[in-house]
């Protein structure tokens, strides 16, 4: 079933099969999927599809043959996302996630997602269960690597760690630019929410990246004219943004949000 607009869906765990059938017919609507799959899972999908490996399962059999079946995974042909899972207890040191980050390089993935999801007790009580008696006081009473701390080490060695907002197919030069700058947007008012700065400027962003989304107008045209000020619903960051952009394909306030987030005091003991 085609989603009401198109844009970027996520599809959960299925058979190949499955999952192959539903992102063609959200291909065919206009809507690039996220597709989850265990990683080296060999499966047929259309071109706009990304898609998403989970070690997790692999992980909590074994950290160590887990790392080593990923990799043993071949690239898969198309768009790929790897997702690091930071659980409480999984990991030992950071040399094992230094492993991992490695690992996943191997398959050339367009971004690695650093994941820390938050835990109920019943979630943390399978958890020890899962791992054994010996994670039992990691799993409960310390903390899992920060993403802070594990985008600072992907930052480190050159890989990416924010993914890009997929391309919807058929869409115009103008309404494609548009899309683009309100993903950036999104995620410079995502960084800057998430660094605790101030939540009406964090919020505003946000809403400059809605209404851009379901506007017609022509903002990087609007952009190069130098005419960014009458637009009220673009509060001054978002103007600095969307200008730099256009100008130069680059965002000083993006940049300087990245780099607040992966900045040496975000850097955290496993």
């Amino acid at each position: 079933m085609a989603p009401p607009r198109p844009d970027l869906t996520q599809l959960p765990f299925a058979a190949a099969a499955e999952a192959a059938r539903l992102a063609s017919t959200l291909a065919a609507a206009g809507s690039p999927a996220l597709v989850a799959l265990d990683p080296g899972e060999a499966i047929d999908l259309p071109e706009s599809a990304v898609r998403v490996w989970d070690p997790l399962p692999w992980l909590l059999e074994s950290v160590d043959r887990g790392i080593e079946r990923l990799a043993d995974c071949a690239p898969p042909g198309g768009r790929l996302w790897v997702v690091l899972p930071l659980l409480p207890g999984l990991w030992r040191d950071a040399a094992e996630l230094e492993r991992l980050i490695a690992a996943a390089a191997v398959s050339a993935p367009e971004v690695l997602l650093p994941v820390a999801p938050e835990l109920e007790p019943t979630d943390r009580r399978r958890l020890a269960e899962t791992l054994g008696e010996d994670r039992f006081e990691a799993v409960f009473h310390r903390e899992p690597p920060s993403e802070r701390h594990v985008a600072a080490m992907l930052a480190a060695r050159g890989l990416d760690w924010r993914p890009a907002r997929p391309r919807l197919p058929g869409l115009s030069p103008r309404m494609a630019r548009n899309r683009e700058l309100a993903a950036a947007l999104s995620e410079a008012s995502e960084l800057w929410l998430r660094l605790g700065r101030a939540e009406p400027e964090g919020l505003a962003l946000a809403a400059a990246a809605r209404h851009l989304d379901g506007s017609a107008l022509d903002l990087a045209s609007i952009a190069r004219e130098g005419n960014l000020d009458v637009l009220e619903w673009l509060p001054p960051p978002a103007r600095s943004l969307v200008a730099g952009l256009v100008e130069s394909g680059r965002s000083t306030l993006l940049e300087e949000l990245a780099a607040a987030w992966c900045a040496p005091s975000s850097t955290g003991a496993t």
